[in-house]
């Protein structure tokens, strides 16, 4: 009956082809493995293309599963993929490891034996190196095809409102780090998206920290209609402006009917017209 015995079989195909075919299988499910003239070996399937080729899924269930990918001699490079016992998946390469699609046609990712990450080049410049020759522009929105790296916080944004709970501190930032978090070392500088609100009031905020510390110091916030707020204990020149070229080091336009300059209330004014005035909110001259 059905899979109470088994046979090893000959197919024959043509004197000497690579079809010829050596197969093992039960009474009932023919050529379960299979051997072509050629050396390629198939598991459910009797025309394999490789020297292995498998038809269904593969399992590796001893200690310290993995495959490896070994060249014809000692002196060449190999690869090693490996699933651990403690749930870790290793791919390890002792030239760089690269990512892409169409049998490799397309690469997107490339890890180097240095450690140094490109995503869109061949030869990251550091440690983390995003490129794109896609053209882009400055517009309102999102998805911009010269877009290079996209932060997203999902949770951030709605879900504290969703449960009406408090307003999230921030969408999501970058941080610049140093040491290991002993006296003085750790988070040095940061740049964070700010939510004010809900939708569309956000701020973008600039941190640095002081000397001996690592709490950061917001120095820097520009709102979501563009005006910049310095703030913070600042000490000596708080704004410094300098050029090497022709041009002014600061020019000022309003295309409104607003004063161009108006510090702490009318203490000091410029108006559209250009009048300057101190302690008066409407200079005459």
């Amino acid at each position: 009956s059905t899979k109470n015995a088994g046979y090893l079989g000959y197919k024959y195909s043509s004197a000497g082809s690579d079809d010829n075919l050596l197969s093992l299988g039960h009474w009932g499910s023919n050529h379960l493995v299979n051997i072509k003239g050629d050396g390629n070996v198939g598991i459910g399937t009797v025309t394999p293309g490789a020297k292995l080729e498998v038809n269904g899924n593969v399992s590796l269930t001893s200690a310290g599963q993995k495959f490896t990918f070994d060249a014809t001699s000692a002196s060449d490079n190999n690869a090693l993929y490996r699933y651990s016992t403690d749930g870790s998946t290793y791919l390890t390469s002792p030239v760089d490891i690269a990512f892409g699609s169409g049998d490799m046609a397309s690469e997107y990712v490339r890890i180097k034996s240095s450690g140094k990450v490109g995503i869109g080049t061949t030869a990251p410049a550091s440690l983390l190196d995003l490129r794109t020759t896609r053209a882009g522009s400055i517009t309102s929105g999102t998805g911009h095809t010269g877009t290079i790296l996209t932060l997203h916080n999902e949770a951030q944004w709605e879900s504290a409102y969703a449960t009406g709970g408090a307003t999230p501190d921030f969408l999501g930032g970058i941080e610049f780090s140093t040491g290991d978090n002993s006296t003085g070392e750790g988070v040095r500088a940061a740049i964070r998206a700010g939510v004010d609100s809900y939708y569309n009031t956000n701020s973008l905020n600039f941190y640095v920290a002081s000397s001996g510390s690592t709490t950061l110091n917001r120095y820097l916030r520009i709102n979501s209609v563009g005006t910049a707020t310095f703030s913070g204990a600042l000490t000596g020149t708080t704004i410094a402006l300098s050029t090497n070229t022709s041009a002014a080091s600061l020019s000022i336009t309003n295309n409104g009917s607003g004063d161009l300059i108006n510090v702490e209330t009318s203490k000091f004014v410029v108006s559209s017209l250009g009048k300057v005035g101190i302690g008066t909110s409407a200079p005459a001259a």
